[in-house]
C-alpha cells in the first residue's frame, strides 16, 4: 500500500524554502502538494475518519470566495446518486472536536445541499496560519478554477487580516509580480456586488480586464458603473471590447462643452459678454463701452437681484 502523503512535512519543507533569498511560486507550492492532491483521487488511500458534518469548519483563510451554485446543485445530484466518492482533507481545529475544511468546499457545500450528515474526512495534522491559505490556492490552482476575483479578494484580505508583513511579503509567499498584485489589490476595490454579477460571466475575466474595470470604476459614477458590468456580463464582452468602449466614452465626454446661456456681441460681430449658468448659479461677463454703462447695467441687475430676495423672504 502506497504510504500516505503528509501534509505536515510538505508544509514544514514549504517554509524552509520561503526563508531562502529567492521567491517561491504558485507552481512550486503547487509541486508541494502535488503528490497530497493525486492522493485524493487515488484508490489506494485508507479512510481516515468519519466526521459529523456540522464538525467541519470553513478554511477561514480559503482562496476561493465565489461558489457556482449550479455546480453545487450538479455534484449534489452526483453525491446522492453515487455517494461521497473523494474524501475531504481536514486538519484539527483550535475549537475542540471540530476540524478545519482544507480543500473540497465544493464537496462540503453539495454535501449539505444533499442532506448528509457524516463526511468521510481524511485529517493531517500540523497546518495553520497562512498555510491554510496556500494549501487552499494551490489545490485551486491544480483545477485551473481559481478566478481573479478570488485572488484579488483573498489577498486583500490577507493583507489587511496581518497574515503577511507587507505586500512584498504577499508577493514572496505567492510568486506573484509586484506589478501583478498592485493589479489584484485595485481590483478589489470593485464592489462585492458587482463582482457577484461579473463572476456569473459566461467567458471568465483575466487580469487584464479586471484591472482596466477597476480603472473605469475611479472615473464613473455609481450608475453608470452598474450599467457597464450589466453591459458585460450581458454580452460577454472582450477585452478588447471593454477598452474600446472606454475609449469611445472617454471621447465623447471630452467633446462635452456647456454651452452659455446667452452670448452679447457688439455691431461689429466681435464677442462682449455672455451668461453662464451652472447649477444655481448664474455668471455675468460683459465689457461695456464705457464706465457710465457699466453702472446703469449693474444697477439693474441688482434691482431684479433684491426685487428676488424679497419675494423669496415672505
Amino acid at each position: 500500500m502506497a504510504k500516505k502523503p503528509d501534509f505536515g512535512s510538505s508544509l514544514k519543507s514549504m517554509r524552509q524554502k520561503q526563508n531562502e533569498t529567492e521567491k517561491t511560486g504558485s507552481q512550486s507550492i503547487l509541486s508541494k502538494f502535488d503528490k497530497a492532491n493525486k492522493f485524493y483521487d487515488s484508490d489506494e488511500k485508507q479512510i481516515s475518519n468519519i466526521i459529523k458534518i456540522d464538525k467541519l469548519i470553513e478554511n477561514p483563510l480559503n482562496a476561493r470566495c465565489f461558489y457556482d451554485d449550479n455546480l453545487i446543485s450538479e455534484l449534489a445530484s452526483s453525491i446522492i446518486e453515487k455517494g461521497q466518492i473523494v474524501s475531504v482533507p481536514v486538519t484539527p481545529s483550535t475549537e475542540k472536536d471540530k476540524y478545519i475544511v482544507l480543500d473540497g468546499h465544493y464537496r462540503l457545500k453539495a454535501m449539505l445541499k444533499a442532506g448528509i450528515n457524516e463526511v468521510r474526512c481524511d485529517i493531517h495534522d500540523n497546518v495553520f496560519g497562512l498555510d491554510l491559505y496556500i494549501l487552499s490556492r494551490a489545490a485551486n490552482e491544480e483545477r485551473s478554477s481559481q478566478s481573479v476575483f478570488d485572488d484579488a479578494i483573498s489577498f486583500a484580505k490577507l493583507i489587511e487580516k496581518g497574515h503577511v508583513k507587507s505586500q512584498v511579503d504577499l508577493c514572496t509567499r505567492t510568486g506573484v509580480s509586484e506589478g501583478s498584485m498592485s493589479k489584484y489589490l485595485a481590483i478589489s476595490k470593485i464592489p462585492f456586488d458587482k463582482i457577484s454579477l461579473l463572476v456569473s460571466k459566461p467567458t471568465p475575466l483575466g487580469l487584464r480586464f479586471a484591472y482596466t474595470l477597476s480603472t473605469a470604476l475611479k472615473k464613473m459614477s455609481d450608475t453608470e458603473f452598474n450599467t457597464l458590468v450589466q453591459k458585460i456580463v450581458k454580452d460577454d464582452w472582450s477585452n478588447d471590447m471593454l477598452e474600446l468602449y472606454l475609449k469611445n466614452l472617454s471621447t465623447v465626454r471630452t467633446k462635452i462643452v456647456n454651452e452659455p446661456k446667452a452670448k452679447f456681441f457688439n455691431s461689429k460681430g466681435k464677442k462682449v459678454g455672455q451668461i453662464d449658468i451652472k447649477g444655481k448659479t448664474i455668471t455675468l461677463k460683459y465689457t461695456a463701452d464705457d464706465s457710465e454703462l457699466a453702472i446703469r447695467i449693474s444697477e439693474v441687475i441688482e434691482s431684479h437681484i433684491l426685487d428676488e430676495v424679497a419675494k423669496n423672504d415672505k
